[in-house]
């Protein structure tokens, strides 16, 4: 049993490198049968094995910025049909994106005060490109990332006030120390 254990562990362990290797370099959509193994199964199980969860999950959010970019492309030469799928697909990358963005928030206060500034500015970045991506997308689609953005302003809007007691703290005891 151990045995057999084992196998499946290191099995999906080369599936997901495999499958995480394929898209590292050309984004795939969740229109494309590939989709579901890239974030179901290999970022979970990269996710897994992380040291830095929280780094892994910026990275994901900024992949569905780009899947949100290469679904517009497509929306926008499709049929009426197909942009009703590639609509419900838009949800479906919100969805995700926003999980990744609330187990980010739910790791903050455990953050070291670098690391918030870090994450601070990521998010900042990734919301100012989401902003880029609204322009591209067909008005239908735009709903979604209107919520995208609303959703990460709540966040960076928390988390600066966060950083901004950190920065307060940091000047009234450097000011104390120099007395």
């Amino acid at each position: 049993m151990k045995k057999i254990i084992s196998f499946l562990i290191i099995s999906l362990f080369l599936l997901s490198n495999l499958v995480y290797a394929q898209t590292e370099q050309e984004i795939i959509t969740p229109d494309q049968p590939s989709y579901f193994m890239k974030v179901k199964v290999a970022e979970n199980f990269q996710l897994l094995f992380a040291k830095d969860k929280i780094t892994k999950r910026l990275k994901f959010m900024e992949k569905r910025r780009l899947e949100y970019e290469k679904l517009a492309l497509k929306f926008n030469e499709s049929s009426e049909k197909k942009q009703d799928k590639l609509l419900q697909h838009f949800r479906n990358l919100e969805a995700n994106r926003l999980e990744q963005q609330r187990m980010i928030e739910s790791q903050f206060s455990t953050l070291t005060n670098d690391r918030k500034i870090f994450v601070l500015e990521k998010l900042q970045k990734h919301q100012d490109r989401l902003l880029e991506v609204k322009e591209q997308l067909p008005e239908a689609a735009q709903q979604r990332i209107v919520v995208a953005i609303a959703s990460s302003g709540k966040v960076i809007e928390k988390f600066n006030k966060s950083v901004e007691n950190i920065r307060t703290f940091e000047k009234i005891k450097k000011n104390k120390d120099e007395r």
